[in-house]
């Protein structure tokens, strides 16, 4: 059964038919016996000297930073691609129900093997993952199969914590993911606090790509990635800003990992938002250790200096931009599970739906967002149940919350037009 939706696509209908009739073939072919299926289990190869890692692609800034660190450990990285062509090859190789994080991830994998030339015996799937409510530590399962079937079999795939690098990786590395995701977090508050008020247009993004430049030779040369952030942040500081007539409608924009800054993913979400006379509000990616730190410390006992080590290295780089991002310093992830409990959201589940839940509450407690744009792939487990209870957090605070999921095809950010209008309006 083929499905038939809004998500019309030729590209999208021919690979779900080609992973369907494959599907059948494999079918056959056991019935008659002529095959096995084999076992897969998680692979947990270790990244050597002389490997070459390809990076997933998240966006420009994040992905491109975690290539850097791995750079600078001496190990050549490549960041996957994140287009069409990517997400056609994901879709012909998976087996049609995952996600579009997925399916993007392992196509880029397959092409950038086949294109670069790469040795698959040489070359390290960097694909960390954590164990919450979502199919995310499958990814790297799947991964394998995918690799077989397009004739990669043997690329190594390392069994890798996202909330403990240094387990697998080298300690500099770990380390430097760690601070690439809080300067990642800290470039984009400032471009999108200040770039509405900017008196002369697209001043702010070419401070912001200078900025980017300079973070990653920071990053890539192992420079005083502090000292980078403080210069970067004295340029944001020089843009003239005109707020006389106030602030413009706040979209907070929260969900999945993946989706949420993937340009590529959700479809340039964030310019449509700039261009319709919004200000953007985007957390950091570090939200995801914190949660899991959290939940450590509280359900399993962790020395909780570890937490509080790692929000102070945090609060030490934000602090360089307070004054500029004002209401937007990431606050204690605490804060957000003490908001849910008051809100009658009893049972902490560690993952996206409590990361999501807990940090909305913050914002509309701290009257931090006139609106929040909650995005996600097809398919997001953990989406779909925030969502849902999303309708009552805006039937009680009386803040428009707009979920939107994608799954590569159609265009689902048209909807967003007049919920903005209405932004703008009020």
């Amino acid at each position: 059964m083929l499905q038939l939706d809004e998500h019309a696509s030729d590209v999208g209908y021919t690979t779900r038919l080609e992973a369907g009739l494959r599907s059948f073939a494999n079918h056959l072919r056991r019935e008659a016996g002529l095959v096995k299926p084999e076992p897969t289990r998680p692979r947990d190869d270790r990244l050597e000297p002389g490997d070459t890692v390809l990076v997933p692609y998240l966006d420009r800034l994040i992905s491109r930073f975690w290539a850097d660190s791995f750079t600078r450990a001496g190990y050549p990285a490549v960041v996957l691609e994140a287009d069409e062509k990517a997400l056609n090859t994901g879709y012909r190789y998976a087996s049609g129900g995952e996600c579009l994080p997925l399916v993007s991830i392992v196509g880029g994998a397959i092409e950038k093997l086949r294109e670069g030339g790469l040795d698959p015996a040489r070359t390290f799937f960097f694909m960390p993952t954590s164990c919450y409510a979502c199919n995310f530590p499958q990814f790297n399962v799947l991964a394998e199969l995918a690799f077989r079937t397009a004739g990669l079999g043997g690329v190594k795939i390392g069994q890798i914590n996202g909330m403990a690098l240094a387990e697998r990786l080298p300690q500099s590395v770990a380390a430097r993911i760690f601070e690439s995701n809080i300067a990642a977090g800290l470039l984009y508050k400032l471009r999108y606090r200040i770039k509405p008020y900017e008196r002369q247009a697209g001043q702010t993004v070419e401070v912001f790509d200078r900025a980017v430049e300079r973070v990653s030779a920071a990053i890539r040369e192992g420079g005083d990635l502090r000292a980078a952030l403080s210069a970067v942040v004295e340029e944001f500081r020089a843009i003239p800003r005109d707020e006389s007539a106030g602030r413009r409608p706040r979209v907070a924009v929260l969900g999945d990992l993946y989706v949420k800054y993937s340009e590529a993913a959700n479809q340039r979400v964030l310019d449509l938002v700039e261009s319709q006379g919004a200000e953007l509000v985007l957390p950091s990616m570090t939200e995801y250790a914190f949660c899991y730190y959290y939940a450590d410390v509280r359900f399993h006992g962790d020395d909780p200096r570890h937490y509080r080590l790692l929000r102070a290295i945090e609060s030490r780089y934000e602090k360089l931009a307070a004054d500029l991002i004002g209401e937007q310093l990431e606050p204690d992830f605490a804060e957000g599970v003490r908001l849910m409990e008051a809100w009658r959201v009893k049972h902490f589940i560690v993952g996206e739906t409590s990361i999501n839940l807990g940090r909305a509450l913050y914002y509309l407690e701290h009257g931090g967002a006139e609106a929040v744009l909650h995005l996600n792939p097809m398919f997001c487990c953990p989406g779909v149940v925030t969502a849902s209870i999303y309708r009552k957090m805006q039937e009680d605070y009386g803040v428009p919350i707009v979920d939107l999921f994608y799954e590569g095809t159609g265009n689902p950010n048209r909807i967003l037009i007049p919920h903005l209008a209405y932004l703008r309006g009020k």
